[in-house]
C-alpha cells in the first residue's frame, strides 16, 4: 500500500511551499479495513469480473480518488486482499506443523503433512476469495503471485522424498500437484464436514506416498494431523 509521501514530492504543495487545491486523502488503517473488506465481500458474491471500483467505493463509503491513491486500483486491492489470506493460511499451517513437532513419533513427513492439513481446511474456511486466488477466474497479471505461491510450497518440501525422484525437485512437484489439486476441489465444498474428509483423504494419499506402510497402518497414520 501507498505511504506517505514527503513534503517534497506532494503534488498538494505549490511554489514556495504554498498548499495548492487538492484532496487530502484518508491514510487511516480503518480506511484501508472498510476498503478490504468491501472488497472482499464484493469478490465473493460477483467474482472479480462483475466488481468495480465504484462497486467498492458504494460498499465502503471510500472515495474513489482514495482507493486509487492508497491501493492503485482494482487489481492491486485484490493483491491485498490475497496476500492478507495468504498469510492466514500460511499462519495455520505453520501453528499446526509446530504442533506435530512436539509429538514423539513426528517425523519430517508428518510435521510437514500436518501443516498441509491445517492450510487445506485454511483455504476451505476462506474459500469465497481462495477460489479466486487459486483458480482460472482471477485477474490478469495474478499469475505471478501463483507461481510464487507454488515457490513457496516446494521449498517447505525440502528433505522430504518419495521413492527414488529422477530429478532432486521431482517429488516437490508430486507433493504441490496433490495439495494444488485438493485446494482446488475443497474451496467448491460448502459443508465443513466434507471439506475435512477431502483434507483428510488427500493428505493420507500423500501419508501412503512417503511411506507405503502407512496404508496397512491407516488409523495411526491419520492421528498425525486429525
Amino acid at each position: 500500500m501507498t505511504s506517505d509521501v514527503s513534503h517534497a514530492e506532494d503534488p498538494a504543495i505549490g511554489p514556495g511551499g504554498r498548499r495548492g487545491r487538492s484532496t487530502r486523502w484518508p491514510r487511516s488503517a480503518t480506511t484501508q479495513r472498510a476498503v478490504l473488506d468491501a472488497a472482499r465481500r464484493l469478490f465473493s458474491e460477483r467474482g472479480y469480473e462483475n466488481t468495480s471500483i465504484n462497486d467498492i467505493v458504494q460498499t465502503s463509503g471510500v472515495s474513489v480518488g482514495s482507493i486509487y491513491h492508497q491501493f492503485g486500483g482494482k487489481l492491486e486491492v485484490f493483491t491485498a486482499l490475497a496476500n492478507e489470506l495468504s498469510g492466514i493460511h500460511a499462519a495455520a499451517s505453520a501453528r499446526a506443523a509446530k504442533r506435530a513437532a512436539g509429538a514423539e513419533s513426528a517425523t519430517p513427513a508428518t510435521i510437514y503433512l500436518a501443516g498441509a492439513h491445517a492450510y487445506l481446511m485454511s483455504t476451505w474456511k476462506e474459500r469465497s476469495i481462495t477460489r479466486i486466488m487459486i483458480g482460472d477466474d482471477g485477474p490478469a497479471g495474478f499469475s505471478a503471485m501463483r507461481r510464487e505461491a507454488l515457490e513457496r510450497f516446494k521449498h517447505g518440501t525440502e528433505g522430504l522424498t518419495i521413492g527414488t525422484p529422477p530429478l532432486p525437485d521431482s517429488t516437490a512437484y508430486a507433493v504441490t500437484g496433490l495439495l494444488h489439486a485438493a485446494a482446488l476441489q475443497i474451496v467448491q465444498v460448502e459443508n465443513r464436514r466434507t471439506a475435512k474428509r477431502v483434507a483428510d483423504y488427500f493428505i493420507d494419499l500423500l501419508m501412503c506416498l512417503f511411506d507405503p506402510a502407512s496404508a496397512l497402518e491407516e488409523q495411526p497414520a491419520q492421528q498425525s494431523w486429525h
